[in-house]
């Protein structure tokens, strides 16, 4: 169980990723558009933050 403040930081380090993994989108070029680089970059993200979030559940530290 999260206690409040950690609730609160999880959360924030949520909506931070998540304004980085909509970045991604910033990628499509072209016309018609390409999107090998947003998958890219999505692929990417996502894999990353699994990590992040398989070692803080780890861990049990869920505030910075």
């Amino acid at each position: 169980m999260l206690n409040a403040a950690d609730a609160d930081a999880l959360r924030a380090d949520q909506r931070a990723w998540l304004k980085t993994r909509d970045d991604c989108g910033d990628l499509i070029h072209g016309d018609p558009p390409i999107y090998a680089d947003v998958f890219a970059c999505l692929r990417e993200q996502m894999t990353a933050r699994a990590a992040i979030l398989r070692a803080i559940v780890a861990a049990k530290q869920f505030s910075k």
